[in-house]
């Protein structure tokens, strides 16, 4: 509900490229928060910027998708941004397996960052 409320704002003031770039810088946000620290309230507080990032993106990607991508591949963009969410939950799931059963739960928040890093990126994929 709160990202439904800075969303209702966002929408009358700011372009949708803006809203995603916010989205982006909550995500970011919500993944350092909860991987540096090991008490309850931070995480929850991480937990809750992620959440804003998420709701955030989920309302403006599609309509930037239908305004800005052309008609003949508009479809497939969609339908891939749907596809890479689902993937993302499946890696969630297996780095909870592979770290949630040793008590290390904090390592699951960190590797999210890591996964998303730029420098991880160009190390694990090459420059170009």
């Amino acid at each position: 509900m709160a990202s439904g409320v800075l969303i209702s704002q966002g929408d009358k003031k700011v372009r949708r490229k803006t809203e995603l770039i916010v989205a982006s810088l909550f995500y970011l946000a919500g993944t350092l928060v909860e991987g540096s620290d090991s008490s309850f309230n931070i995480v929850i507080a991480g937990r809750v910027l992620y959440g804003l990032g998420i709701g955030t993106a989920m309302h403006v990607a599609p309509p930037y998708i239908t305004e800005s991508a052309p008609d003949d591949i508009r479809g497939k963009l969609v339908s891939f941004k749907e596809a890479a969410i689902v993937a993302r939950i499946v890696l969630g799931y297996g780095a909870g397996a592979l770290f949630g059963d040793n008590g290390d739960w904090h390592r699951v928040f960190q590797s999210r960052r890591q996964c998303c890093s730029g420098r991880w990126l160009s190390a694990n994929h090459g420059s170009g």
